[in-house]
């Protein structure tokens, strides 16, 4: 088993780490599609991406698995909105 990057937004108890400015800068740097792809979230939110599998096998937001075989690379379409809802749960507000 590699190795894994700590996730530094949901550290030790999963408080929430973002300004709405950051917020809003996130969401101006993700694409309006409906589906955003690993890549997508990595390049907005500068983090490494097996942040982001950590992620969606926690299940933090709905994703479709776009793979054709197990020994494949998993290849996901993460819903755009359901990524959303789950960055808005880190929004310090006020801020």
């Amino acid at each position: 088993m590699g190795f894994r990057e700590v996730d530094m937004f949901v550290a030790l108890s999963d408080k929430p780490f973002l300004t709405d400015k950051e917020m809003a800068s996130i969401i101006s740097a993700l694409p309006s599609t409906p589906f955003l792809k690993v890549y997508d979230i990595k390049t907005a939110l500068g983090v490494d991406e097996n942040v982001i599998y950590n992620w969606i096998d926690e299940g933090k937001f709905s994703v479709l698995n776009r793979s054709s075989g197990a020994t494949e690379k998993k290849v996901y379409s993460i819903f755009r909105n359901s990524f959303l809802e789950f960055i808005r749960t880190r929004v310090i507000k006020g801020k």
